[in-house]
């Protein structure tokens, strides 16, 4: 509630605000409940595993997909540019959990 007051009235970054607040309202109640599973029941967790690995994958399909974009589709069209960038980005996400371990190749194939 906080973040969306102060980034959503600002002109350069408005409807993105509502991302950025969104990610640090989960993110805080993310680590909130980390602290308390952890005080109530003896748990640990491991930071490198719930954020530095995840984050390293995000931020590498990011610039992979925006390189891709910005090298290959200057002249296409929208929709078959965001089609492209959607599937490149949804393989480099799936391969990068999978070779980093953040998820297990049977827990992809076998979704419920």
């Amino acid at each position: 509630m906080i973040t969306n007051t102060i980034l959503i009235p600002k002109m350069t970054i408005n409807i993105s605000a509502v991302a950025i607040s969104n990610f640090m309202g989960f993110l805080i109640i993310l680590i909130w409940n980390m602290i308390i599973i952890s005080k109530n029941t003896g748990a640990s967790f491991a930071v490198k595993d719930i954020f530095v690995k995840p984050i390293f994958c995000s931020g590498t399909v990011y610039f992979a997909v925006k390189f891709i974009k910005e090298a290959f589709f200057t002249q296409t069209s929208s929709l078959l540019t965001l089609t492209i960038c959607g599937i490149i980005c949804s393989f480099l996400t799936v391969s990068l959990l999978v070779l980093f371990k953040c998820v297990r190749i049977s827990d992809i194939i076998s979704a419920k």
